[in-house]
């Protein structure tokens, strides 16, 4: 509700305000990012074929298509897909509690930047 207020505050519009909001995408955005620490390597099969997609490219697809569903004002959820997908991150990187009491995952696929297309990093 309180990014629903900034949002108004930010563009004046009675539409920010209007808009039912639910935590959905972001959750499946941080569900997400935890099959990109899982397993990493995993070729994805879109409809049954492969698709050249690995399972760390799966955050970057779910915050692309809230983008494309904001972009066409289906649904408003690019800001809560990509908060999710940080927040999910957030917590795997440096606050999960591993097996043998350390803290965060501090391999290299969970770094920051891996998040980006190759072109960008």
């Amino acid at each position: 509700m309180s990014l629903q207020i900034i949002a108004y505050m930010v563009t004046f519009s009675w539409r920010q305000l209007d808009t039912p909001v639910s935590g959905g995408m972001a959750l499946i955005a941080a569900l997400a990012v935890t099959v990109k620490q899982r397993l990493p390597s995993e070729p994805i099969q879109v409809f049954g074929q492969a698709s050249g997609l690995t399972a760390k490219d799966v955050p970057a697809c779910v915050v692309l298509v809230a983008a494309a569903f904001s972009l066409v004002d289906v649904a408003p959820l690019f800001l809560q897909a990509l908060l999710g997908a940080y927040f999910g991150w957030l917590y795997l990187r440096f606050l999960q509690r591993a097996a043998d009491g350390m803290r965060g995952d501090m391999s290299d696929h969970m770094a920051f930047i891996m998040f980006f297309p190759l072109a960008l990093q």
